[in-house]
């Protein structure tokens, strides 16, 4: 055979093989008439093996819908919308398929004169990550940096006023206005953050909210699958995760599959039962209670679960089959493209408890790492605890891990923000951990001081530096996943500012021409500087104690407005001493001798130095001490 002949008899095979593995590139136009295909790209190798896809294209109804042949995809069911304009594709992805690009051809029908020519749509199917690219999950070992990044730096004025559907101009004098922080900044201040001792970062959500108000928070999304192109582009968002991968920093992504934006496209061309209450608008009581309440009347758990948050915000029907593969697929999409470790899920409770379930159990059996707490906003430590793993009888099938622990938010702002010596703050802590007999892992619920959109703690405290060291010490050396807020560090306030009370401020230094810079200790006011390396301290000391992040805890009540407790392993000891007196206090060290009797010594983790261990130790008015034991 000569070389030509091979060459033509080698060109042949790859043509045939290209047309049957890889689909076969087809002449027909692109999808000019298709508006939207979820998810926009999928992948190979999930337990699950089908891949839903919803086409919006106009009148599509009155096409027919074709794979081209892929070896290892089968397309088994299409369907379509009641409006005409959705189609619902259901495919098998065989888990030895090859990656490249799925084809469908698109041809009119006889039966509607709107379709008048074929067109076709591909669609890339990837591999999917490395395992040791998969995520990592948030340990107890972890410290959690949480910021809104529409004000927390600005490092690309450029993209401050995209052009988009409604055309919000940045304005930094107006508390509910955009004000310019982006992606690049975070990135930016990535040393920063690594110097205080952060090693995991929540973000507020960031994908793209094209609304006419309040848009910085992101709560209302209109592209579940596009950045906010004000706070950067999906590529520095991916390029943002991998750097902090590669510094050993982990993300927490803000999500939200209770609702969307009214300004959605899947809000403008919905399908029937896509949403609760479409055709008029019903407030959501927010009596998360009411869910689990054994004597809650059918009005008021319908009323959580189907009532809409705000009215420009459509509440999603997960009982839906469409809507729950849709948002299934969305959250699995993220974390592998972006490899994040963590989601927080926003409003917990108002979702469909059986949906959120199966959501929480499809993705730990797909990312056994990856950290999933939820949003219940009560105090009520019984409520909280009942949408998560307990011990509770009759809610054995609970999936969720943690949540946003407000109940004890409640009891370290209690602590702190009262200085009488009858040590009842210091009680309410305690108390609150003895009620940790409901959970399965406590220790995997986010305990945090304050919260990005309400009063800030510092304000909270009165603006008392030593009650906010006392917070600073509980959040850091108690059980939990801890998180900060942005700018506890720098002794945020906003008390001063009723108006705009429990709206998020601007970092310092953190947009071109401010007039201090408080990510510079040059910036910073001394008792700032002395803030700074009080959380930085106990920031590294959290993250390299085992004791704190795995150790058990044994508490001692409060006597004479002195609180103690120990964390403690094996090998390692931490004792926390916190007091609510006005005055010097004594206490009697062998009370505690059950956990201290193998130790000799103890180190001020603060000022460094090293004591025998007394019988009688004198503990500073409103002290907060924290000592790492030693033989």
């Amino acid at each position: 055979m000569s070389s030509r002949q091979k060459f033509l008899v080698i060109s042949i095979i790859y043509i045939f093989f290209s047309s049957v593995v890889m689909g076969g590139p087809s002449k027909l136009p692109p999808r000019k008439n298709l508006h939207h295909i979820s998810p926009p790209n999928w992948f190979i190798g999930f337990q699950n093996n089908t891949l839903s896809l919803i086409l919006h294209a106009e009148n599509i109804e009155s096409y027919t819908i074709e794979l081209l042949p892929y070896k290892g995809v089968t397309l088994d069911t299409v369907m379509f919308s009641a409006n005409r304009h959705i189609g619902y594709l259901e495919l098998t992805i065989n888990a030895n398929t090859s990656p490249g690009e799925l084809e469908f051809v698109i041809s009119p029908t006889q039966r509607r004169s709107k379709a008048t020519h074929k067109y076709s749509i591909r669609y890339e199917l990837k591999n999917r990550k490395e395992i040791s690219q998969q995520p990592r999950g948030i340990s107890s070992n972890d410290v959690t940096y949480h910021l809104i990044i529409d004000r927390f730096c600005n490092e690309n004025p450029d993209n401050d006023n995209a052009n988009l559907t409604h055309n919000v101009k940045t304005d930094r004098t107006d508390q509910k206005a955009r004000h310019g922080g982006d992606i690049s900044g975070i990135s930016s201040k990535l040393n920063y953050l690594t110097e205080m001792g952060c090693t995991s970062l929540w973000l507020s959500p960031v994908q793209l909210s094209d609304q006419p108000a309040e848009s910085f928070n992101g709560q209302a999304i209109t592209d579940h699958y596009e950045i906010d192109p004000r706070l950067g582009s999906n590529k520095e968002y991916l390029a943002l995760c991998a750097e902090s991968r590669l510094r050993g920093m982990k993300i927490i992504m803000d999500i939200m599959p209770n609702h969307l934006s009214e300004k959605h496209w899947m809000s403008q061309y919905f399908d029937t039962g896509w949403f609760n209450n479409r055709d008029s608008f019903i407030q959501n009581n927010f009596r998360s209670e009411s869910v689990y309440d054994p004597y809650s009347s059918k009005s008021d758990k319908t009323l959580v679960n189907e009532g809409w948050v705000m009215n420009s915000m459509p509440d999603l029907n997960q009982r839906n089959q469409h809507i729950a593969h849709y948002l299934d697929q969305l959250y699995l999409w993220w974390v592998e493209i972006a490899q994040v470790d963590g989601y927080h899920i926003d409003s917990y409770p108002y979702s469909d408890q059986n949906y959120m379930n199966h959501l929480v159990e499809l993705l730990s059996r797909e990312y056994p790492k990856l950290t999933l707490f939820g949003g219940v906003q009560t105090g009520n430590t019984l409520a909280q605890a009942s949408f998560v793993q307990n011990n509770i009888k009759g809610l054995e099938k609970n999936r969720l891990s943690g949540v946003s622990d407000f109940s004890l938010q409640d009891a370290f702002q209690h602590a702190c923000s009262n200085s009488t010596v009858s040590g009842d703050g210091l009680n309410r802590v305690f108390n609150t951990l003895a009620e940790d007999i409901i959970y399965k892992a406590p220790e995997k619920n986010c305990t945090f001081l304050d919260n990005t959109s309400g009063p800030r703690f510092y304000s909270i405290a009165n603006e008392d530096f030593e009650l906010w060291k006392r917070g600073i010490v509980l959040l850091l050396t108690i059980r939990g996943l801890p998180c900060i807020s942005y700018g506890t560090e720098i002794l945020m306030t906003n008390r001063n500012d009723k108006m705009n009370a429990h709206m998020p401020t601007d970092f310092p230094g953190g947009w071109k021409g401010d007039p201090v810079n408080k990510f510079s200790n040059k910036g910073r006011t001394s008792k700032e500087n002395e803030a700074f390396k009080w959380l930085q301290t106990l920031n590294k000391l959290r993250s390299s104690n085992p004791a704190l992040g795995s150790g058990n805890t044994a508490n001692f009540s409060a006597i004479d407005g002195i609180y103690t407790y120990f964390r403690y392993t094996k090998n390692a000891c931490i004792m926390v001493v916190l007091s609510r007196a006005d005055t010097e206090t004594n206490i009697e060290m062998n009370r505690f001798l059950e956990i201290t009797h193998t130790y000799t010594k103890m180190r001020n983790v603060q000022g460094g130095e090293i004591l025998v261990i007394p019988r009688i130790f004198s503990v500073p008015a409103k002290g907060s001490l924290v000592f790492e034991l030693l033989e």
